[in-house]
């Protein structure tokens, strides 16, 4: 069985252009989440550490494209923020 290339190996930035949200309470797991976004084509890429700061996100008006969400933000869980989400019409 032959292994296929990654489309970014091959040169290809599948979210070229793209905006991107991390929701992420962990400094150096967002850090590398944003990295291998930008190296995915990501031209927008912005952390919020929090179910909050993911509102705050959504309330400003952020677009985005695709979003990471940590599953576990230690105390608060991303449900409230998931509902938000889908409220303001993105899609997940």
């Amino acid at each position: 069985m032959q292994k296929q290339k990654s489309s970014v190996l091959s040169g290809q930035l599948p979210l070229k252009g793209k905006s991107a949200l991390i929701v992420e309470d962990n400094a150096l797991v967002a850090i590398g989440a944003e990295f291998s976004l930008r190296d995915a084509g990501a031209a927008v890429v912005r952390i919020a550490n929090s179910v909050t700061s993911a509102k705050s996100a959504l309330d400003d008006g952020f677009p985005f494209d695709v979003a990471l969400v940590d599953l576990y933000l230690g105390v608060e869980m991303p449900a409230p923020w998931y509902k938000c989400c889908r409220s303001a019409g993105s899609q997940s």
